[in-house]
């Protein structure tokens, strides 16, 4: 009896591990820069089946295309795919990028909005041409180049909690501001092959069209981007040319890629942190990194003035 006990309470247990495991959520990623007529249809199409698979996130339509950051119960990922595939065959081509890390929720609800843009870039320029992109690189090609600049397309915060080593960044705090500074930048590489990344691939692809537009030579941009990288990286148990934490726009803030924490606290500038907040006082709202002992001593106020006028 006791023997019969064990085993059912082990499969018990099993049955309950599993039911968790298939009940946990991950973050997916997925763009496509592809003519679409109509976004609201789209978008009435996309809610109704998104809500039938219990998907949250944020979605962005626009004429150019579809930009998608989502929470799915792993049991749903093949029946999205298929459905995508079916709603329209350019989703075939379509990667969706898996989440490394998935330490809180990423999102809590779902908004699938119609933008302008799927990306605010601000080019005005009529003659610009997205069809025209530099060349996606696979990363086996990525690990074997050489003689490159690698540049990174992400924002200033996001840079520097985690970057690949020897990356150039582009200052700036928007990719519309990047893409203003980025040609500037780099003008004197304008005949040397330039490997452009960000963090799922639809920052860099844009920069590249835009650099080849700007008569830039040798263009080109990792396929899948960091999460692409660092996925099949791992798969490979092979060493990671990425070192520290990589940003994302949602509730959990950052994807550990590895243990090094590379960026210091705003306010004590002493002490380590990869952790970003953004000041409590309203009119402020800046988003900055602190370390523990400056938030005992701050809240997640940014300066001692913020903390001092916080109801103003």
């Amino acid at each position: 009896m006791k023997i019969l006990n064990h085993e059912n309470t082990d499969m018990e247990n099993f049955n309950k591990k599993s039911i968790c495991i298939s009940q946990i959520k991950k973050t997916i990623s997925f763009y496509r820069y592809f003519n679409i007529k109509n976004p609201k249809q789209l978008q009435i199409i996309l809610l109704q089946k998104f809500h039938e698979l219990n998907i949250l996130g944020r979605v962005y339509i626009a004429h150019e295309g579809i930009n998608a950051q989502i929470s799915i119960f792993q049991k749903y990922i093949y029946m999205l795919k298929k459905f995508l595939c079916e709603l329209n065959s350019v989703f075939k081509k379509v990667k969706l990028n898996l989440s490394i890390d998935n330490h809180v929720e990423s999102f809590c609800k779902l908004k699938i909005k119609i933008r302008p843009y799927i990306l605010n870039d601000g080019i005005t320029d009529p003659t610009f041409n997205m069809k025209k992109i530099g060349k996606s690189i696979s990363i086996k090609k990525f690990n074997n180049m050489c003689d490159y600049l690698l540049v990174d397309v992400r924002n200033s915060y996001e840079y520097e909690i985690g970057h690949f080593k020897n990356a150039m960044h582009i200052p700036a705090n928007t990719f519309r501001n990047q893409i203003t500074n980025i040609t500037t930048v780099l003008k004197n590489f304008k005949f040397k092959k330039i490997i452009l990344y960000c963090t799922g691939g639809i920052r860099c692809e844009k920069a590249s069209a835009w650099l080849i537009h700007n008569k830039f030579e040798y263009v080109y941009f990792l396929k899948g981007g960091i999460i692409n990288y660092v996925n099949y990286m791992i798969k490979r148990n092979s060493p990671l040319k990425f070192i520290g934490k990589m940003f994302v726009f949602d509730s959990r803030l950052y994807e550990s890629i590895t243990p090094h924490t590379i960026s210091y606290c705003y306010q004590c500038k002493i002490n380590k942190s990869y952790l970003h907040k953004n000041c409590q006082r309203k009119k402020c709202n800046f988003l900055f990194l602190q370390c523990i002992q400056c938030n005992k001593k701050f809240y997640e106020f940014c300066s001692s003035y913020c903390y001092n006028h916080k109801d103003l």
